[in-house]
């Protein structure tokens, strides 16, 4: 066994031998000074941002959205502009190794939104 120090030079006992790896973990940030948080589904590979005061999901619309989507009420965003909607999708969406099944508004966003409630078990 051999003792090395950390960033705060803090003794750390370790045991010789390759190290074991961790979980992996399907979440990123936007960027390296950025605090939003995204997710990333991992049976389509597309990203979520975690928004924690969102009241609903929102998922980008598609052009057969835009175009033959049932319009629906349209949302309002944090700074009060209008946001049109083109009705809804129930899709399963994986992050590690538990899937949820969610409804997301079709919307004109640009990230596609995931709220917080019922995200974590």
């Amino acid at each position: 066994m051999s003792t090395t120090l950390c960033q705060t030079h803090t003794p750390i006992q370790e045991e010789p031998g390759k190290r074991q790896s961790g979980p992996t973990v399907a979440s990123a940030s936007a960027g390296p000074h950025d605090p939003q948080l995204f997710l990333t589904d991992l049976n389509t590979g597309r990203r979520f941002l975690v928004d924690t005061g969102a009241q609903v999901s929102v998922n980008s619309p598609t052009w057969f959205d835009r175009h033959h989507g049932q319009h629906g009420p349209p949302l309002q965003a944090a700074n009060g502009t209008s946001i049109s909607t083109y009705g809804s999708r129930t899709v399963s969406l994986r992050f590690n190794e538990t899937t949820y099944d969610a409804r997301l508004i079709i919307a004109d966003v640009c990230n596609e939104v995931r709220h917080c409630f019922g995200l974590v078990p």
